[in-house]
C-alpha cells in the first residue's frame, strides 16, 4: 500500500531583491478522497491544481482563488417492500438533495527579513522562523 498526502497543499518559492520587490511561484493543490472510484478497495483522489507567478512588493498581500468545488448528492430512503408498492410508494419514501459549492481563497503577504541581527547578540525572530522553514523543507528533501 502506498500512502497519498491529500487536502489543502501550498507550496510558495519566493524571491527577493535589494529593492523590496518579491517573485513568488504558488503552486496550490486540493486533493479529497472520491469514494465513488475505487480499484481492490482502494478510493480514488480527486485533485484541483493551481500555479501563480506573482510580482509584489514586501507588505503587499497576495490574493489566489478559484479553486471551486460544486457537488450535489440525492438519496432515497424507503421503508422495505412499501417503498416499492406502486401508488403508495410516495407515503413511505423521503427523497434528500445536498448541494455543496466551496472555494479556496489564498492570502500571502510576503515581508523580507533581515539577513543578520542588527546587533551581533539580538537574535532576530524572523531570521529564525525562516531557518526552521529551511530545516524542515531539506528534511523533506525539498530543493
Amino acid at each position: 500500500m502506498q500512502y497519498h498526502e491529500y487536502g489543502v497543499i501550498l507550496d510558495v518559492k519566493p524571491v527577493a531583491d535589494d529593492a523590496g520587490n518579491v517573485y513568488a511561484r504558488v503552486e496550490t493543490e486540493v486533493s479529497d478522497i472520491d469514494r465513488s472510484v475505487q480499484v481492490l478497495g482502494v478510493p480514488g483522489i480527486l485533485k484541483r491544481h493551481s500555479n501563480t507567478e506573482v510580482n509584489v512588493r514586501t507588505g503587499e498581500t497576495i490574493v489566489i482563488a478559484g479553486l471551486v468545488d460544486r457537488s450535489s448528492n440525492v438519496d432515497r430512503h424507503g421503508l422495505p417492500l412499501l417503498g416499492a408498492v406502486p401508488g403508495i410508494s410516495l407515503l413511505f419514501q423521503s427523497h434528500s438533495r445536498e448541494f455543496k459549492d466551496s472555494e479556496l481563497v489564498v492570502l500571502i503577504t510576503p515581508r523580507i527579513v533581515a539577513a543578520r541581527p542588527a546587533s551581533g547578540n539580538t537574535p532576530d525572530p524572523g531570521l529564525q522562523q525562516l531557518e526552521r522553514a529551511d530545516h524542515v523543507l531539506r528534511a523533506r528533501g525539498s530543493p
